[in-house]
């Protein structure tokens, strides 16, 4: 057989193999509303942000694989609060300033779609590559940051959960996580997640107050007097 023949017949089953996925791709996303999950190296996931999880703070000998979702949760969302205590005092109130209550990040989202080597699939959803994923995820969870000893189930480490995401990376804890499965969607799994940042290194945020002051009645004179001084403390225990 030519070369020449040989290269076109190779052209055209990869041009078939192109046709092929891509239809099964589309119909994929026609029935579950969601994004066929896409290979690793092309330029949908190069140009996304994806988040990935890891445990930090732990011995190289227990050194965890890190974790990129391939699909990003749909919402993710903050919750900044702050740390102010008022008592009533028989000179009026006083408020006092403690500075921010540790930051929630909240956010709920999909799986990946259970896909199989006979397509979409439910009964055989844990043996894909979309379940077992999101059971890496689960693992996380579970153990929040500790490792423990598979025979006499003791810690031998302690590290916390990293989580990267534009260009921050959040340190903490995972409070909740709940997963729902609907009859509607029986390819895929949906879930919500609160996790609680104990520590945020870049880009950080600024502390609003740094000091405690005292807050008198309406209308009296104004009292500046600082009852407690963080800076001054952070000082002098540095």
């Amino acid at each position: 057989m030519p070369i020449d023949d040989t290269i076109i017949g190779l052209q055209n089953t990869l041009t078939a193999l192109r046709n092929d996925d891509e239809l099964l791709r589309r119909k994929t996303e026609e029935f579950t509303g969601q994004p066929f999950p896409t290979p690793v190296g092309s330029n949908k996931i190069l140009n996304r942000k994806p988040i990935i999880w890891q445990i930090d703070g732990i011995p190289d000998k227990y050194r965890l694989p890190d974790l990129t979702m391939s699909i990003n949760p749909q919402n993710l969302s903050s919750d900044y609060k702050q740390l102010i205590n008022r008592k009533r005092t028989i000179g009026g109130f006083v408020e006092e300033h403690w500075g921010e209550e540790l930051d929630t990040l909240s956010a709920s989202g999909r799986t990946s779609t259970f896909y199989g080597l006979l397509g979409l699939t439910n009964y055989a959803r844990r043996d894909t590559q979309g379940f077992k994923e999101f059971e890496k995820f689960v693992n996380i969870y579970r153990n929040n940051g500790t490792l423990f000893d598979e025979k006499t189930g003791m810690i031998v480490a302690q590290g916390s959960v990293i989580m990267n995401y534009d260009s921050a990376v959040y340190q903490g804890y995972f409070e909740s996580l709940s997963i729902d499965e609907t009859g509607e969607k029986p390819f895929e799994l949906e879930y919500n997640f609160s996790f609680k940042v104990t520590f945020e290194k870049y880009p950080g945020r600024i502390r609003s107050f740094r000091n405690i002051t005292t807050v008198t009645q309406p209308g009296a004179i104004r009292n500046d007097h600082v009852t407690l001084d963080i800076v001054g403390l952070q000082s002098l225990q540095g």
